[in-house]
Protein backbone atom coordinates (compact mmCIF):
# COMPACT_ATOMS: atom_id res chain seq x y z
CA UNK A 1 0.00 0.00 0.00
CA UNK A 2 1.48 3.34 -1.09
CA UNK A 3 1.36 6.15 1.46
CA UNK A 4 -0.41 9.35 0.39
CA UNK A 5 1.85 12.24 -0.56
CA UNK A 6 1.75 15.28 1.77
CA UNK A 7 0.10 18.43 0.50
CA UNK A 8 2.15 21.45 -0.48
CA UNK A 9 0.71 23.49 2.37
CA UNK A 10 1.74 20.82 4.87
CA UNK A 11 5.32 20.75 3.50
CA UNK A 12 5.45 24.58 3.54
CA UNK A 13 4.35 24.67 7.22
CA UNK A 14 6.92 22.05 8.23
CA UNK A 15 9.69 24.00 6.41
CA UNK A 16 8.64 27.24 8.10
CA UNK A 17 8.64 25.59 11.58
CA UNK A 18 12.04 23.97 10.96
CA UNK A 19 13.65 27.39 10.33
CA UNK A 20 12.86 28.52 13.88
CA UNK A 21 15.63 28.65 16.47
CA UNK A 22 16.65 25.23 17.87
CA UNK A 23 13.75 23.75 15.87
CA UNK A 24 11.33 23.72 18.83
CA UNK A 25 8.53 24.46 16.46
CA UNK A 26 8.51 20.84 15.24
CA UNK A 27 7.41 19.62 18.69
CA UNK A 28 3.69 18.68 18.79
CA UNK A 29 1.45 21.38 20.25
CA UNK A 30 -1.26 19.36 21.98
CA UNK A 31 -2.85 22.45 23.54
CA UNK A 32 -4.13 23.43 20.13
CA UNK A 33 -5.77 20.05 19.61
CA UNK A 34 -9.48 19.47 20.15
CA UNK A 35 -12.36 21.86 20.27
CA UNK A 36 -12.47 24.72 22.77
CA UNK A 37 -14.81 24.18 25.72
CA UNK A 38 -17.77 26.60 25.65
CA UNK A 39 -17.89 29.04 28.52
CA UNK A 40 -21.18 27.71 30.00
CA UNK A 41 -19.77 24.19 30.05
CA UNK A 42 -16.54 25.41 31.63
CA UNK A 43 -18.56 27.10 34.38
CA UNK A 44 -20.39 23.84 35.05
CA UNK A 45 -17.10 21.96 35.27
CA UNK A 46 -15.73 24.52 37.73
CA UNK A 47 -18.87 24.25 39.85
CA UNK A 48 -18.56 20.45 39.78
CA UNK A 49 -14.94 20.71 40.98
CA UNK A 50 -16.07 22.94 43.85
CA UNK A 51 -18.69 20.36 44.84
CA UNK A 52 -16.01 17.66 44.72
CA UNK A 53 -13.76 19.73 47.02
CA UNK A 54 -16.58 20.23 49.52
CA UNK A 55 -17.81 16.62 49.28
CA UNK A 56 -14.81 14.42 48.48
CA UNK A 57 -16.75 11.14 48.96
CA UNK A 58 -19.27 11.99 46.23
CA UNK A 59 -18.72 10.32 42.88
CA UNK A 60 -19.03 11.95 39.46
CA UNK A 61 -22.45 10.42 38.85
CA UNK A 62 -23.89 11.77 42.09
CA UNK A 63 -22.33 15.20 41.51
CA UNK A 64 -23.89 15.29 38.03
CA UNK A 65 -27.32 14.77 39.65
CA UNK A 66 -26.64 17.62 42.08
CA UNK A 67 -25.50 19.87 39.20
CA UNK A 68 -28.83 19.33 37.49
CA UNK A 69 -30.71 20.33 40.64
CA UNK A 70 -28.56 23.40 41.28
CA UNK A 71 -28.49 24.79 37.73
CA UNK A 72 -31.80 23.49 36.35
CA UNK A 73 -30.04 22.69 33.08
CA UNK A 74 -30.94 19.71 30.95
CA UNK A 75 -27.63 19.47 29.08
CA UNK A 76 -24.89 18.58 31.53
CA UNK A 77 -21.33 17.32 31.06
CA UNK A 78 -21.06 13.57 30.97
CA UNK A 79 -19.76 11.57 33.92
CA UNK A 80 -16.50 10.96 32.08
CA UNK A 81 -16.08 14.70 31.40
CA UNK A 82 -16.54 15.41 35.09
CA UNK A 83 -13.97 12.78 36.01
CA UNK A 84 -11.43 14.33 33.64
CA UNK A 85 -12.13 17.76 35.13
CA UNK A 86 -11.57 16.37 38.63
CA UNK A 87 -8.19 14.99 37.57
CA UNK A 88 -7.13 18.31 36.01
CA UNK A 89 -8.24 20.22 39.13
CA UNK A 90 -6.44 17.82 41.46
CA UNK A 91 -9.60 16.83 43.37
CA UNK A 92 -9.91 13.31 42.00
CA UNK A 93 -9.85 10.50 44.58
CA UNK A 94 -8.89 7.26 42.82
CA UNK A 95 -10.17 4.10 44.41
CA UNK A 96 -9.17 0.50 43.95
CA UNK A 97 -11.99 -1.39 42.34
CA UNK A 98 -12.50 -5.01 43.20
CA UNK A 99 -14.27 -7.38 40.87
CA UNK A 100 -17.10 -8.73 43.00
CA UNK A 101 -18.83 -11.82 41.68
CA UNK A 102 -21.81 -13.27 43.44
CA UNK A 103 -20.93 -16.58 45.05
CA UNK A 104 -24.55 -17.79 44.94
CA UNK A 105 -27.34 -17.52 42.33
CA UNK A 106 -29.12 -14.18 42.54
CA UNK A 107 -32.83 -13.38 42.28
CA UNK A 108 -34.37 -12.38 38.95
CA UNK A 109 -37.66 -10.73 39.93
CA UNK A 110 -38.06 -7.74 42.29
CA UNK A 111 -39.01 -8.65 45.87
CA UNK A 112 -38.11 -12.28 45.28
CA UNK A 113 -35.14 -11.92 47.64
CA UNK A 114 -33.99 -9.05 49.81
CA UNK A 115 -30.46 -8.66 51.10
CA UNK A 116 -30.30 -7.39 54.66
CA UNK A 117 -27.24 -6.10 56.51
CA UNK A 118 -26.37 -3.66 59.28
CA UNK A 119 -24.00 -0.69 59.44
CA UNK A 120 -22.73 0.22 62.90
CA UNK A 121 -20.35 2.46 64.83
CA UNK A 122 -21.05 5.58 62.75
CA UNK A 123 -20.37 8.88 64.54
CA UNK A 124 -22.36 12.07 63.91
CA UNK A 125 -21.16 15.65 64.21
CA UNK A 126 -22.41 15.74 67.81
CA UNK A 127 -20.39 12.65 68.71
CA UNK A 128 -23.50 10.47 68.96
CA UNK A 129 -23.15 6.96 67.58
CA UNK A 130 -25.79 5.33 65.41
CA UNK A 131 -26.36 2.16 63.42
CA UNK A 132 -28.92 1.19 60.82
CA UNK A 133 -30.37 -1.76 58.95
CA UNK A 134 -30.02 -1.70 55.17
CA UNK A 135 -32.57 -3.52 53.01
CA UNK A 136 -31.74 -3.95 49.30
CA UNK A 137 -33.70 -5.70 46.57
CA UNK A 138 -31.45 -8.39 45.13
CA UNK A 139 -32.77 -8.42 41.55
CA UNK A 140 -32.71 -4.66 40.91
CA UNK A 141 -30.09 -3.54 43.42
CA UNK A 142 -32.52 -0.84 44.61
CA UNK A 143 -32.04 0.48 48.13
CA UNK A 144 -35.42 -0.04 49.77
CA UNK A 145 -34.89 1.13 53.34
CA UNK A 146 -32.38 2.35 55.91
CA UNK A 147 -33.84 1.90 59.40
CA UNK A 148 -31.80 3.98 61.88
CA UNK A 149 -31.37 3.20 65.58
CA UNK A 150 -29.53 5.30 68.22
CA UNK A 151 -27.18 2.59 69.66
CA UNK A 152 -23.84 2.63 67.88
CA UNK A 153 -23.53 -1.18 68.08
CA UNK A 154 -26.06 -3.31 66.19
CA UNK A 155 -26.00 -6.00 68.88
CA UNK A 156 -27.37 -3.44 71.35
CA UNK A 157 -30.59 -3.01 69.35
CA UNK A 158 -33.33 -5.10 70.97
CA UNK A 159 -35.16 -7.80 69.02
CA UNK A 160 -38.60 -6.10 69.31
CA UNK A 161 -37.13 -2.94 67.79
CA UNK A 162 -35.61 -4.89 64.90
CA UNK A 163 -38.97 -6.53 64.29
CA UNK A 164 -40.60 -3.10 64.21
CA UNK A 165 -38.06 -2.10 61.57
CA UNK A 166 -39.10 -5.06 59.43
CA UNK A 167 -42.76 -4.24 59.93
CA UNK A 168 -42.25 -0.69 58.65
CA UNK A 169 -40.40 -1.98 55.59
CA UNK A 170 -43.07 -4.64 54.96
CA UNK A 171 -45.87 -2.07 55.15
CA UNK A 172 -44.27 -0.05 52.36
CA UNK A 173 -42.83 -2.73 50.10
CA UNK A 174 -44.79 -5.88 50.96
CA UNK A 175 -43.41 -9.29 51.90
CA UNK A 176 -40.51 -10.86 49.95
CA UNK A 177 -40.08 -14.58 49.48
CA UNK A 178 -36.60 -14.68 51.04
CA UNK A 179 -34.20 -12.48 52.99
CA UNK A 180 -30.48 -13.12 52.58
CA UNK A 181 -28.66 -12.39 55.84
CA UNK A 182 -25.17 -12.59 57.30
CA UNK A 183 -24.17 -14.51 60.41
CA UNK A 184 -24.29 -13.08 63.88
CA UNK A 185 -26.89 -11.07 65.71
CA UNK A 186 -29.87 -11.37 65.37
CA UNK A 187 -29.68 -14.39 63.02
CA UNK A 188 -27.26 -16.74 64.78
CA UNK A 189 -25.22 -19.12 62.65
CA UNK A 190 -26.28 -21.45 59.80
CA UNK A 191 -25.31 -24.54 61.81
CA UNK A 192 -27.49 -23.68 64.78
CA UNK A 193 -31.21 -23.39 65.32
CA UNK A 194 -32.96 -20.38 63.74
CA UNK A 195 -33.46 -17.49 66.15
CA UNK A 196 -36.79 -16.05 67.32
CA UNK A 197 -36.67 -13.32 64.69
CA UNK A 198 -36.04 -15.90 61.96
CA UNK A 199 -38.93 -18.05 63.24
CA UNK A 200 -41.22 -15.02 63.17
CA UNK A 201 -40.26 -14.33 59.54
CA UNK A 202 -40.75 -17.99 58.60
CA UNK A 203 -44.27 -17.87 60.02
CA UNK A 204 -44.96 -15.02 57.56
CA UNK A 205 -43.63 -17.18 54.67
CA UNK A 206 -40.42 -15.12 54.49
CA UNK A 207 -37.57 -17.63 54.56
CA UNK A 208 -34.13 -16.44 55.77
CA UNK A 209 -31.14 -17.54 53.69
CA UNK A 210 -27.97 -17.47 55.82
CA UNK A 211 -24.72 -16.69 54.04
CA UNK A 212 -21.67 -18.89 54.59
CA UNK A 213 -19.34 -17.47 57.27
CA UNK A 214 -16.80 -14.97 55.96
CA UNK A 215 -18.41 -14.67 52.51
CA UNK A 216 -19.58 -11.06 52.01
CA UNK A 217 -19.62 -11.67 48.24
CA UNK A 218 -22.86 -13.60 48.79
CA UNK A 219 -24.49 -10.26 49.69
CA UNK A 220 -22.95 -8.00 46.99
CA UNK A 221 -25.96 -5.71 46.52
CA UNK A 222 -26.39 -4.68 50.12
CA UNK A 223 -22.65 -4.43 50.70
CA UNK A 224 -22.42 -1.94 47.82
CA UNK A 225 -25.43 -0.01 49.15
CA UNK A 226 -23.74 0.24 52.55
CA UNK A 227 -20.77 1.93 50.89
CA UNK A 228 -22.98 4.24 48.83
CA UNK A 229 -25.00 5.43 51.83
CA UNK A 230 -21.86 6.29 53.79
CA UNK A 231 -20.27 8.12 50.81
CA UNK A 232 -23.31 10.11 49.74
CA UNK A 233 -24.91 10.83 53.12
CA UNK A 234 -21.82 12.35 54.80
CA UNK A 235 -23.25 11.59 58.22
CA UNK A 236 -20.37 13.34 59.96
CA UNK A 237 -22.21 16.55 59.06
CA UNK A 238 -25.49 15.48 60.73
CA UNK A 239 -26.15 16.68 64.26
CA UNK A 240 -28.66 14.11 65.53
CA UNK A 241 -30.24 10.74 64.80
CA UNK A 242 -33.41 12.25 63.27
CA UNK A 243 -31.39 14.31 60.80
CA UNK A 244 -29.28 11.27 59.90
CA UNK A 245 -32.44 9.23 59.23
CA UNK A 246 -33.76 11.94 56.89
CA UNK A 247 -30.44 12.12 55.04
CA UNK A 248 -30.28 8.35 54.59
CA UNK A 249 -33.87 8.27 53.34
CA UNK A 250 -32.98 10.94 50.76
CA UNK A 251 -29.94 8.94 49.65
CA UNK A 252 -32.10 5.82 49.27
CA UNK A 253 -34.57 7.75 47.11
CA UNK A 254 -31.78 9.06 44.86
CA UNK A 255 -30.14 5.66 44.54
CA UNK A 256 -33.47 4.00 43.68
CA UNK A 257 -35.40 6.62 41.68
CA UNK A 258 -32.94 9.18 40.26
CA UNK A 259 -29.45 7.78 39.76
CA UNK A 260 -28.97 6.55 36.14
CA UNK A 261 -27.55 3.18 37.13
CA UNK A 262 -28.72 0.98 34.23
CA UNK A 263 -28.07 2.31 30.70
CA UNK A 264 -28.93 5.87 31.71
CA UNK A 265 -32.12 4.89 33.52
CA UNK A 266 -32.90 4.62 37.21
CA UNK A 267 -33.53 1.28 38.89
CA UNK A 268 -37.21 2.02 39.45
CA UNK A 269 -37.63 2.84 35.73
CA UNK A 270 -36.03 -0.44 34.67
CA UNK A 271 -37.90 -2.41 37.36
CA UNK A 272 -41.34 -0.78 37.76
CA UNK A 273 -42.47 -3.91 39.66
CA UNK A 274 -40.63 -2.50 42.68
CA UNK A 275 -43.70 -0.43 43.54
CA UNK A 276 -46.06 -3.40 43.20
CA UNK A 277 -45.83 -5.54 46.37
CA UNK A 278 -45.34 -9.23 45.74
CA UNK A 279 -47.49 -9.94 48.82
CA UNK A 280 -49.18 -7.10 50.64
CA UNK A 281 -48.69 -6.73 54.38
CA UNK A 282 -50.77 -4.93 56.98
CA UNK A 283 -49.80 -4.86 60.62
CA UNK A 284 -53.42 -5.44 61.66
CA UNK A 285 -53.56 -8.65 59.60
CA UNK A 286 -50.30 -10.13 60.89
CA UNK A 287 -51.88 -12.51 63.39
CA UNK A 288 -54.14 -13.95 60.71
CA UNK A 289 -51.26 -14.25 58.22
CA UNK A 290 -48.81 -15.89 60.61
CA UNK A 291 -48.85 -19.71 60.46
CA UNK A 292 -47.06 -22.05 62.89
CA UNK A 293 -47.13 -24.92 60.39
CA UNK A 294 -44.60 -23.05 58.23
CA UNK A 295 -42.17 -23.05 61.15
CA UNK A 296 -42.72 -26.80 61.67
CA UNK A 297 -42.14 -27.57 57.99
CA UNK A 298 -38.97 -25.46 57.91
CA UNK A 299 -37.47 -27.12 61.01
CA UNK A 300 -38.40 -30.61 59.80
CA UNK A 301 -36.06 -30.23 56.80
CA UNK A 302 -32.92 -29.94 58.92
CA UNK A 303 -30.96 -31.60 61.70
CA UNK A 304 -28.50 -30.37 64.32
CA UNK A 305 -25.67 -31.90 66.29
CA UNK A 306 -25.36 -31.60 70.05
CA UNK A 307 -22.78 -32.78 72.59
CA UNK A 308 -24.21 -34.22 75.78
CA UNK A 309 -22.71 -32.71 78.93
CA UNK A 310 -21.47 -34.64 81.96
CA UNK A 311 -24.98 -34.61 83.46
CA UNK A 312 -26.58 -36.14 80.39
CA UNK A 313 -28.20 -32.94 79.14
CA UNK A 314 -28.24 -31.06 75.85
CA UNK A 315 -29.13 -27.44 75.13
CA UNK A 316 -32.13 -26.52 72.96
CA UNK A 317 -32.64 -22.76 72.66
CA UNK A 318 -30.74 -22.33 75.92
CA UNK A 319 -32.96 -24.79 77.81
CA UNK A 320 -31.25 -27.84 79.34
CA UNK A 321 -33.00 -31.06 78.25
CA UNK A 322 -32.06 -34.47 79.63
CA UNK A 323 -31.24 -37.40 77.34
CA UNK A 324 -29.67 -39.65 80.00
CA UNK A 325 -26.33 -39.94 81.77
CA UNK A 326 -25.48 -43.00 79.70
CA UNK A 327 -24.78 -40.67 76.76
CA UNK A 328 -22.62 -38.19 78.68
CA UNK A 329 -19.92 -36.51 76.57
CA UNK A 330 -21.20 -38.17 73.40
CA UNK A 331 -22.33 -36.44 70.23
CA UNK A 332 -25.98 -36.88 69.27
CA UNK A 333 -28.11 -35.81 66.32
CA UNK A 334 -31.30 -33.84 66.84
CA UNK A 335 -34.16 -33.26 64.40
CA UNK A 336 -37.69 -31.90 64.61
CA UNK A 337 -40.72 -34.12 64.00
CA UNK A 338 -43.57 -31.95 62.71
CA UNK A 339 -46.33 -34.51 63.28
CA UNK A 340 -45.66 -34.95 67.02
CA UNK A 341 -43.97 -31.53 67.51
CA UNK A 342 -41.09 -33.20 69.34
CA UNK A 343 -37.31 -33.07 69.19
CA UNK A 344 -36.10 -36.53 68.18
CA UNK A 345 -32.61 -37.24 69.54
CA UNK A 346 -30.58 -40.08 67.98
CA UNK A 347 -27.10 -41.50 68.50
CA UNK A 348 -24.43 -41.70 65.83
CA UNK A 349 -25.88 -44.96 64.49
CA UNK A 350 -29.32 -43.45 63.98
CA UNK A 351 -30.97 -45.15 66.94
CA UNK A 352 -33.58 -42.96 68.63
CA UNK A 353 -32.55 -42.11 72.19
CA UNK A 354 -35.37 -39.87 73.29
CA UNK A 355 -38.22 -37.68 72.13
CA UNK A 356 -38.46 -34.29 73.81
CA UNK A 357 -41.64 -32.17 73.49
CA UNK A 358 -40.88 -28.84 71.78
CA UNK A 359 -42.55 -26.78 74.48
CA UNK A 360 -40.57 -23.65 73.55
CA UNK A 361 -41.92 -23.58 69.98
CA UNK A 362 -45.42 -22.34 70.67
CA UNK A 363 -47.18 -19.66 68.68
CA UNK A 364 -47.32 -17.37 71.69
CA UNK A 365 -43.62 -17.63 72.52
CA UNK A 366 -42.50 -17.11 68.92
CA UNK A 367 -44.75 -14.07 68.48
CA UNK A 368 -43.39 -12.70 71.76
CA UNK A 369 -39.79 -13.39 70.64
CA UNK A 370 -39.31 -15.40 73.84
CA UNK A 371 -38.17 -18.78 72.53
CA UNK A 372 -34.59 -18.72 73.78
CA UNK A 373 -33.61 -18.67 77.42
CA UNK A 374 -31.50 -15.61 78.13
CA UNK A 375 -29.07 -15.50 81.00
Amino acid sequence: MVAAEPRCGTVRNIWRLSRRADRQGLAPNYRSCGRPVPRPTQELLELACELKRDHPTWGAGFIRLELGKLTRRRRLPSVRSLQRAFVRAGVHRPRHRRTVTAAVPQAIQPHETWQVDAVEQIRLASGQGICWMTVTDEASGALLATEVSPPHRWEHVLLPEIREMFRRVFERWGLPDHVRVDNGYPWGTPRDLPTELALWLIGLAVEPIPNPPGRPTCNPRVERCNGVTQQWAELHRCTDCHRAAQTLARVAHIQRDEYPAIQGRSRSEVFPELYTPRRAYRRADEKAMWDLSRVDAFLARQYWRRRVDCNGRISIYGHGRSVGRAYARQEVVMRFDASSRCWVVSDQDGNVIKQLPATELTRERIMALAVSRRR
